[in-house]
């Protein structure tokens, strides 16, 4: 009977403690994956921000290049009325 007794405890906490490392894969494995969703969301939200950033980037490099030529045609102008000047002195 006594054998019988520590047999059934022996097994006892043995099956307790395989089920619970059973339930504890399993919620380490959901949480994984929750935190792998997160992370890809993060990346994903990342890369609109940066795209977003390159699109804003490429519109100011054009503004730039409109107000570099429009101050070459400023400076060209400006010459152009100073030789006038300096030959009519």
């Amino acid at each position: 009977m006594e054998e019988l007794l520590k047999f059934a405890i022996d097994n006892g906490l043995g099956v307790a403690s395989f089920v619970f490392m059973v339930l504890y894969v399993i919620t380490d494995k959901k949480q994984a994956q929750e935190e792998k969703k997160s992370d890809k969301e993060f990346m994903q939200s990342l890369v609109k921000s940066l795209d977003s950033n390159t699109e804003t980037l490429k519109i100011v490099n054009d503004n730039q290049k409109e107000m570099t030529n429009t101050l070459e045609k400023l400076t060209y102008k400006i010459e152009t009325l100073e030789n006038k000047i300096n030959k009519g002195e």
